[in-house]
């Protein structure tokens, strides 16, 4: 029995020198020189119980081991050629009874091939395995696109290759990073939770809320004595009026186009700046209205007085 154990051990272990070369001489002669070590070895060691073993085995003409074989396509003229091979060193062997199964290059298959072997459980069972290909993936991120693929691990050939859409930021709440103020404009910024950038954007700035108690008349000496003919000149000024970049919901007072004295006067050339003369001594007053305006975002529109 040992010196079959043997020869079907060394007959698997040389399937790889057979598939490559089993039509060479040199192989041939290298197989037979070492099969006959084998058995001269066995010979040695063999008991009268392993004797009659043999000789049961080969009245009845029956193998004493069983040896399944997965290959991984039938088809390829490779596979075709060493399963031939194998085939061949069985039958001359005669220890052995091979059963081969067909993958067809599908991982699926080759499962169902083994589930079937390991059900049946031959002595011996090979796998000329697939050459699987690893599925790998380029990660998406916030701004660019990934990619998953397969490759093969023997060729590197790669298949299908799939976009994996760009994933976008994930922006978390503005926070206020700077406090705006009517004369300056304040920021905030928000950070991606993934990725970690960060945005910024300015806050318009708080409006201007003209005030009437801040309209003023100037000009006049102090205490406002003249002489009689004097020249008096005077500036009107309403709160708001030097707001040059307005935004919507700012206001301001201007004075209307007159001003009273004793009569209505128009205003100079020059802005609301008007120049008088008193011919007559006595106690004047000078009045002066002023007009709210607020700006709706494109024009300054009247809305009091």
């Amino acid at each position: 029995m040992k010196r079959k154990v043997i020869s079907v051990l060394l007959s698997l272990g040389m399937i790889s020198a057979l598939v490559t070369g089993c039509s060479s001489s040199s192989g041939t002669e290298e197989t037979t020189s070492t099969d006959t070590a084998a058995e001269a070895s066995a010979d040695t060691e063999e008991t009268a119980d392993e004797a009659a073993d043999t000789d049961e085995t080969a009245s009845t003409g029956e193998a004493s081991a069983t040896a399944g074989v997965i290959w991984y396509n039938f088809a390829d003229t490779f596979i075709a050629n060493a399963r031939q091979c194998l085939n061949n060193v069985a039958a001359a062997d005669g220890t052995i009874s091979i059963t081969d199964a067909d993958s067809q290059n599908d991982i699926a298959t080759q499962d169902n091939n083994l589930n079937n072997f390991i059900t049946q459980k031959p002595k011996y069972l090979v796998i000329n395995n697939i050459n699987n290909p690893a599925a790998d993936t380029i990660a998406a991120t916030c701004t660019e696109n990934g990619y998953s693929y397969e490759e093969c691990q023997s060729c590197g050939d790669v298949k299908n290759k799939k976009t994996i859409k760009k994933l976008g930021h994930n922006w978390g709440e503005w926070k206020t990073t700077k406090e705006p103020t009517t004369t300056s404009k304040g920021q905030q910024t928000r950070t991606c939770s993934r990725c970690k950038e960060t945005e910024t954007r300015e806050i318009q700035r708080l409006n201007i809320v003209a005030q009437a108690s801040q309209n003023v008349i100037w000009g006049f000496a102090s205490p406002a004595k003249y002489p009689v003919n004097s020249t008096i000149t005077f500036e009107a000024i309403g709160d708001g009026t030097d707001n040059e970049s307005p935004i919507k919901g700012d206001t301001r007072f201007i004075p209307t186009s007159t001003w009273n004295l004793v009569n209505d006067y128009q205003w100079g050339n020059n802005g609301y700046t008007a120049t008088f003369k008193i011919t007559k001594a006595g106690t004047y007053t000078l009045t002066v209205t002023f007009q709210e305006q607020e700006y709706d975002g494109s024009q300054w529109v009247n809305t009091g007085t």
